[in-house]
């Protein structure tokens, strides 16, 4: 069901695996995420960038790395 929702908010599939991901596993730098999903890391913080330009997503930073 979620996935239809964020599918009709137009996000790719790699966003809507990432997204959910980030759901699951709660506040996480993107190496984290794309471990999990074994995806490289520069993949999954331009795709967390992408969600942040559409307000999906926040970001922070904490000791000179970016959490999500």
């Amino acid at each position: 069901m979620i996935t239809t929702i964020l599918k009709k908010l137009d996000l790719t599939e790699k966003e809507i695996e990432v997204y959910l991901e980030l759901l699951k596993i709660g506040l996480s730098r993107a190496s984290v995420i794309a471990y999990k999903i074994a995806e490289p890391r520069t993949t999954v913080q331009s795709i967390l960038l992408k969600l942040e330009e559409k307000n999906l997503v926040t970001k922070f930073l904490d000791k000179n790395t970016y959490i999500f």
